[in-house]
Formats: structure tokens, C-alpha cells, sequence
């Protein structure tokens, strides 16, 4: 049975680089552009590696809507065959190939839909990034993009074709079902998590907040220690994790456990220096786990916003020197507004950016 192939389009820069572009390139684009192939009712990307999730995850996960769908044709091909292909290629579009500019994610979704119907996407979508870089401005903030991108891939999604361990047969009945793979302690953590939000509800939103944060942290600073320990008398467990039932349940089932030293009491997760690809995806899942938890809670009141935005403000600390350093590693040389962008954007790199370019018009 024949299948429709289509292409999801987004806008990465949400609006802006339309806005800013006549100004920044002296040229008018439409946006950044992002791309998604839609096939057997699942919408496949590269993101931190190949990724698979129902179309309808995309805004729950990133809150982005495509601004065009284009229809490509139709494919013969089984959803098994493309599962097979996927692994063929996993090793080429891993985490630590993505290239802002010879190698993103519309590369993949043109190698997809040659595979599945003999032709690619359209040229003005692979182009876009060479354009850029052909005029003055493009060619000096495109590498500072691809550092910030590199530095914060997409990680809302477990990788199911780059974790070598998974059999075909396996990633089809995954995906069949869910479009990740819930491996270990994942599926018990993602049970438990989905009985804690049914009975405590909003409660839980705060200590799913924080946990996501440290997992955030070990992700994005594999090699140091401190983000992968926290003291028994941080105000990020009291305020959060300890402060619903459940909560030290949560960081158990993730691999955290107690240890005693000098009578200070930790809590520990003990992971390989660097973080092994399997034990990422792991950490990676629960991280979805979370967001999906985090999604299903209903909005904030007012009032709520601001104890909220309260309890994140004292999160683990977010380290602004590191933050500073890598932003003037980039090209910018103001401190000052380096540091003030970063407090803004709450240590988000991307958003700093934008305000200083913003700041710079």
C-alpha cells in the first residue's frame, strides 16, 4: 500500500529572520529553516541524532508549528524498510556530525525522501545557509550559530537509531507505539511519574522543573562532577524534590543514590567520564519523560507564574563565567552586555544572542 510523503517546514527563528534579515543580510529570507519528513503517521528529524515522534509531539516538545507542508509524492516502501535505512545511515547523522551549514537537518530529511521516493527536497531549502554565508554579516554570525547549536542540541527526545544496541525489530515496535524507546528503569520512572502528576497534579510541577534541570546540567557538562551529585541540604531538593511525596522515589529510579561523606549526605548518579551514548539516550528519555509530564499539567494562574519563576530562579546555579567566556569565544567582546543578555535570557545561549544582535541594531 502506498504511503504519502510529505515535508514539514518550521521557522526555527520564530519570525525573526524575516525581520531582521533585510537589515542584518540585505536580502529578505523567509526564515531558518528546519525540516521534518511525515511518513507512516510519524514525523522523523535529525536532532542530537535521528529522531521519530507522532507530528502532534513537535509543539509539546519544541512549540513550533509548521509554516508550510509540502506534499512530495508517495512511497511503495514499508515502514520497516525506512526503520532499516535509518540504521544504515545512524552513524552519519549521530549527534557529533551535525554541521549548521554542509550537514543539519534538512540534509537528512533530503537523504529520507530520496530513499523513499527517488527525488529530494526543494533546492531553496538546502541552499539557505550557503546564501547566507555569502553576504558580510552571514558569514560572521552563521559559525557563532552552529557553536550555540552544538552546544545546545535538540535533547527532548530519546535517539532510538543511534543506540546500537537496538535491534530493527525492536525500533519497529517502538515506534509503532510511541516513536521512542523506553529502555531499564525509563519505563518504570515514566509509570511512576504518570501516577505522581494524576495525584498531586500541579504540586509537581516545580520538582519536574528542577529534575529536568539537572539532568540538563549533566548533559551539558559531562565531564564535571558537581552537576552529577547534590547535597541533602540544597535548596534545590527542599524547595522542590523533597517537598512532594514521591520526589526522592523520582531521583532514585533515574540512578541517583545516598552516600555519607564526612558526615555530609549526597546524593550521587555514577556515570562514565565521558558520558557513554547509551547512557545519554537513557538520561535523554527521562528528560522526555518529564517534558511530557510537564506538558500534561494544565497553565499556570498568575499567581502561580510568580511562585514558579521564584522557585526556578533558585535553581542550580547556572554558571555565567563559563556562559561569558563562550560567548566572546564567538566574537563579541562587551562584557557587560554579554552578562547582561545571559542574566535575560536566564543563561539560554541562543537568546542571549539574539538580544546582543538585537542590542546591535
Amino acid at each position: 500500500m502506498k504511503q504519502r510523503v510529505q515535508l514539514h517546514i518550521y521557522d526555527i527563528s520564530n519570525g525573526m529572520a524575516a525581520q531582521l534579515s533585510p537589515v542584518l543580510l540585505g536580502r529578505s529570507i523567509e526564515g531558518i529553516y528546519h525540516t521534518g519528513v511525515l511518513v507512516y503517521d510519524f514525523e522523523y528529524f535529525y536532532g542530537g541524532g535521528i529522531v521519530c515522534v507522532k507530528p502532534e509531539e513537535i509543539y509539546k516538545l519544541y512549540g513550533l508549528h509548521p509554516i508550510r507542508t509540502l506534499c512530495l509524492g508517495t512511497t511503495d516502501k514499508s515502514q520497516q524498510e525506512l526503520n532499516n535505512y535509518l540504521i544504515s545511515i545512524s552513524n552519519k547523522f549521530s549527534s557529533e556530525k551535525y554541521d549548521l551549514i554542509n550537514h543539519n537537518c534538512n540534509h537528512f530529511s533530503d537523504s529520507v525522501v530520496r530513499y523513499l521516493i527517488g527525488e529530494g527536497i526543494p533546492s531553496y531549502i538546502l541552499d539557505l545557509p550557503n546564501e547566507v554565508m555569502k553576504t558580510p554579516f552571514g558569514s560572521m554570525i552563521l559559525p557563532m550559530l552552529q557553536k550555540v547549536q552544538k552546544s545546545q542540541m535538540i535533547r527532548s527526545v530519546t535517539n532510538i537509531w543511534n543506540n546500537t544496541n537496538l535491534s530493527s525489530s525492536s525500533i519497529t515496535s517502538s515506534s509503532e507505539e510511541t516513536g521512542v524507546i523506553l529502555k531499564g528503569n525509563t519505563k518504570e520512572f515514566y509509570e511512576y511519574l504518570t501516577k505522581m502528576v494524576e495525584s498531586q497534579g500541579q504540586a509537581c510541577k516545580s520538582a519536574l522543573e528542577t529534575l529536568e534541570t539537572i539532568l540538563l546540567n549533566i548533559l551539558s557538562y559531562p565531564n564535571e562532577p558537581r552537576y552529577r551529585s547534590i547535597k541533602s541540604t540544597s535548596n534545590v531538593l527542599r524547595n522542590s524534590l523533597l517537598n512532594i511525596e514521591g520526589g526522592l522515589k523520582l531521583l532514585e529510579l533515574i540512578g541517583f543514590h545516598e552516600v555519607t561523606i564526612n558526615k555530609q549526605t549526597k546524593y550521587e548518579i555514577n556515570l562514565s567520564y565521558p558520558i557513554e551514548g547509551s547512557e545519554k539516550a537513557r538520561l535523554e528519555g527521562y528528560i522526555q519523560t518529564i517534558k511530557y509530564a510537564l506538558n500534561s499539567l494544565h497553565t499556570f494562574g498568575e499567581e502561580d507564574k510568580f511562585l514558579h519563576n521564584k522557585v526556578l530562579e533558585d535553581k542550580l546555579e547556572i554558571n555565567y563565567v563559563e556562559k561569558l567566556s563562550e560567548i566572546k569565544s564567538m566574537g563579541f567582546t562587551d562584557s557587560q552586555k554579554i552578562l547582561k543578555s545571559l542574566y535575560r535570557a536566564k543563561g539560554d545561549l541562543s537568546l542571549s544572542i539574539s538580544y546582543l544582535v538585537e542590542d546591535n541594531l
